[in-house]
């Protein structure tokens, strides 16, 4: 039951009562609307007996001119229907209505409608008997003509009679509609009340109450703590009226509680203040430097005079045999007494699993400062070093006095021990990407030695084996054609090693677009009419491409290496060279019909084959893959494939 003192309570009584009064209105409305097709189809009903009496004496009057067959049942199952409706309009029941279609009617209740059901009745048994007569084909035409002549003189007295079982039925219909009309408006002027009602109830049991608050909270605002509430109804304003006693006793116990700190405020944001420009200089001193060891150096250095300690180390974790090996400290060389400490103590466990530091007293978290000496762990400080979800090491600072540092200072290395980890890490990460780099800058020099000079001292290996061949058969004229063909491989090998310095010297962007480059290269390969092997061009991209130096250079070197060795050691007739754009990739295919071999079996003639290696080495570089597909006497088929754009690379067309 609600509560008639709450908001709640009142606010549901009156939501109740609309509900109520609402689902009378849907209800009353449905039922009018159902008595409304109730009567609108007694009244079709009633208004097709009159149809039914002028088509059956129409049907009579015909069969006067000749017997019909067809007519005669017309009239037979016209009789039939209007009985049928008489006897359910009078009693109740079915009776047939549409094609196919049967209805089901009530009893009339008025007593005007049953009793001018009961005159019909008459009239109509009358007509009836009449109907049967000529039904039942009289012998004479005198028998049919009195029974035409008394079809003909019931027929307009049935008619009006049925037409004022219609009258009766609309009457009533209308009867129902006004006294639905006049629900209805009840239902609205109640409403209305309701809406009255209940904007009096918000306005005396919210908005007033509310006004009370606000007002109490403005001199609460103001600084008056001193003056009471005293709203006792509503109950939920109550609530909100002892709640704000509350708040406003918090307030006092607050303001004397600053009054008492702006005593001492001053000196504590002095200190506070030293503390953090002393943390910020060392965080910004650790993490401007690289260098492992500084870092190391510099963090016990200041954590022990930012702390005031008397020794100051830090231990790395070994993650082989879960020990701690000390790489730096700073303080009295007396005061380390061991270089490694295991952690399988189940306290030194407990501290480098939390992340927060922690105050230790003689004798506590001997594992994890264990290296220090007995005398400079009376009182000391330890605080985990993590990087993301991992320990890596942990950070020490002791002293001879006991009860030495304050919860601040617990504070203070915490933070110290973080930007410590941070600066670890970030010190880690460089080391790590210096050698990445060089390890990639040592890829791409071996790849550009094997693509240029390693290529040119190939050939230049070659002319020298044709001249001494063509100078032993005395073929002067072709061993100088060959002697030229070494020197012109000199002079390329020469370019090549100038283009590589060039290269290293230089980071300008390459202004030509992909596809004249590659077209460039097919055109020195075709210059040189090798084997006659026929190089075929297929550039379905209509817009230039044009990539990232470093990109542009990847992809040409593997276009070279793929075209070379297809066209001087494949033996192939001819090579297919298509570029395509796919879905968001650039699709590089390079086809010949050459001899073709196996690409997981090198060679093994006492040389080193860096072509295929070299080449994944740059499609992996470029952010795509490789494929080679060859089969020994069936050709060979290179698939370059490269994103058109990559988080790290722009690309235009």
């Amino acid at each position: 039951m609600p509560n008639s003192n709450s908001i709640r309570g009142r606010l549901g009584f009156l939501f109740l009562a609309f509900v109520m009064l609402v689902s009378i209105s849907v209800g009353a409305t449905y039922w009018g609307i159902e008595t409304q097709k109730q009567d609108a189809l007694i009244i079709n009903m009633a208004g097709r007996q009159r149809m039914l009496i002028q088509l059956m004496t129409r049907l009579a009057i015909e069969h006067r001119y000749g017997d019909n067959y067809d007519e005669m049942n017309e009239l037979t199952a016209a009789i039939i229907t209007f009985e049928q409706t008489l006897f359910a309009i009078r009693f109740g029941g079915q009776t047939p209505y549409l094609e196919d279609s049967i209805v089901e009617l009530p009893p009339a209740q008025n007593e005007h409608v049953q009793s001018q059901l009961d005159q019909v009745q008459i009239s109509w048994d009358a007509f009836r008997s009449a109907l049967d007569q000529i039904v039942a084909h009289p012998q004479t035409d005198v028998e049919l003509e009195d029974a035409l002549q008394s079809v003909e003189a019931l027929s307009p007295v049935l008619v009006e009679q049925a037409d004022g079982v219609v009258r009766l039925y609309e009457a009533e219909s209308t009867q129902k509609v006004v006294r639905l009309r006049n629900l209805q408006i009840g239902f609205f002027v109640s409403a209305l009340i309701f809406l009255g009602i209940g904007i009096q109830v918000i306005q005396k049991s919210v908005l007033h109450p509310l006004k009370l608050l606000g007002t109490r909270a403005e001199r609460i605002g103001s600084g008056d703590l001193k003056s009471p509430g005293g709203i006792s109804n509503p109950a939920e304003i109550a609530l909100l009226d002892q709640t704000l006693d509350t708040m406003q006793a918090h307030l006092r116990d607050s303001q004397l509680e600053l009054l008492s700190w702006a005593e001492t405020l001053e000196e504590r944001v002095d200190q506070r203040t030293r503390i953090l420009d002393a943390l910020y200089e060392i965080s910004r001193d650790i993490s401007s430097r690289l260098d492992v060891q500084f870092v190391l150096d510099s963090v016990t250095e200041k954590a022990r005079q930012l702390l005031n300690g008397e020794i100051a180390t830090l231990c790395l974790l070994n993650e082989q045999d879960k020990s701690l090996v000390i790489k730096a400290h700073s303080g009295p060389k007396n005061a380390v007494i061991e270089a490694i400490t295991t952690t399988q103590y189940g306290l030194a466990n407990q501290i480098l699993s939390r992340k927060e530091a922690r105050l230790c007293q003689h004798g506590d978290c001997e594992a994890a400062c264990g290296i220090l000496a007995d005398t400079y762990r009376a009182s000391h400080l330890v605080a985990p070093l993590w990087v993301e979800d991992q320990v890596i090491g942990v950070l020490c600072v002791g002293s001879t006095e006991p009860q030495v540092f304050s919860d601040d200072a617990i504070q203070l290395l915490a933070k110290l021990a973080s930007s410590a980890a941070i600066a670890l890490e970030n010190a880690r990460l460089y080391a790590q990407a210096e050698r990445a780099a060089t390890l990639e800058e040592r890829q791409r020099i071996a790849a550009d030695m094997h693509d240029g000079v390693g290529q040119t001292i190939s050939k230049l290996g070659l002319d020298i084996d044709l001249a001494e061949k063509y100078l032993e058969g005395e073929q002067l004229e072709m061993v100088r054609d060959q002697l030229t063909s070494a020197r012109d491989s000199i002079d390329s090998a020469s370019d090549d090693v100038r283009g590589a310095i060039a290269h290293l010297l230089d980071d300008s962007p390459i202004h030509q677009n992909l596809q004249s480059q590659v077209e460039s290269i097919i055109h020195d390969l075709q210059s040189q009419a090798i084997n006659g092997n026929s190089l075929n061009w297929y550039n379905s991209i209509d817009e230039p491409v044009t990539l990232h130096r470093g990109d542009t250079e990847q992809v040409l070197r593997i276009a070279g290496e793929a075209l070379n060795n297809a066209y001087r050691h494949s033996g192939a007739t001819s090579t297919d060279i298509y570029l395509k754009l796919i879905n968001s990739d650039y699709v590089l295919t390079i086809k010949d019909n050459g001899k073709g071999f196996d690409p997981h079996n090198i060679p093994d003639d006492g040389g080193k084959h860096f072509g295929l290696k070299i080449m994944q080495a740059r499609a992996t570089h470029l952010g795509g893959d490789l494929r080679v597909d060859s089969t020994p006497g069936e050709g060979t088929r290179i698939i370059l494939r490269w994103p058109v754009s990559s988080p790290s690379r722009k690309t235009t067309s």
